[in-house]
C-alpha cells in the first residue's frame, strides 16, 4: 500500500494474521490461540470423536463433542458402549444429559 509503517509491528502483525488460529482482541488483552492438531468430525461436519477427544491443540489441551456436543473429559475420555446410567442424574447440563440417555438407551436396546 506503500505508507509509511513500523517494520517490526508490521512484521509481528502478519505472523499473527498467518500463524495463529483464531485471535480475541480486547481493550486491555488479547488471547490468541494456536490452530488444532486435530480435529474430527461425523459424516455430518459436527464435531465428534468417541472415547477420545475431537479437538486437540499442541500444548496438550483437548476438547470433547460428541455430534457437536461439547462433553466433559470425563465423558469424552469413555467410549459410549461404557456409559453408566447413574451419570444422567448427576450431570448438570441438559444437553449432555441427552446425549447421555440417548446413547445408552440406544446401547441397551442393542440398536
Amino acid at each position: 500500500m506503500h505508507c509509511e509503517h513500523d517494520e517490526s509491528r508490521w512484521n509481528v502483525l502478519q505472523s499473527l494474521v498467518t500463524e495463529c488460529g483464531l485471535v480475541f482482541p480486547f481493550e486491555k488483552t488479547c488471547f490468541i490461540c494456536d490452530r488444532p492438531i486435530k480435529l474430527s468430525l461425523d459424516s455430518e461436519n459436527r464435531l465428534h470423536a468417541e472415547g477420545e477427544a475431537a479437538v486437540e491443540f499442541a500444548d496438550g489441551n483437548k476438547l470433547y463433542f460428541y455430534q457437536n456436543v461439547p462433553l466433559p473429559e470425563k465423558y469424552g475420555t469413555v467410549s459410549p458402549e461404557q456409559w453408566q446410567a447413574q451419570w444422567i442424574p448427576e450431570e448438570p447440563s441438559d444437553k449432555v444429559r441427552q446425549v447421555l440417555e440417548q446413547v445408552i438407551r440406544s446401547h441397551t436396546s442393542g440398536q
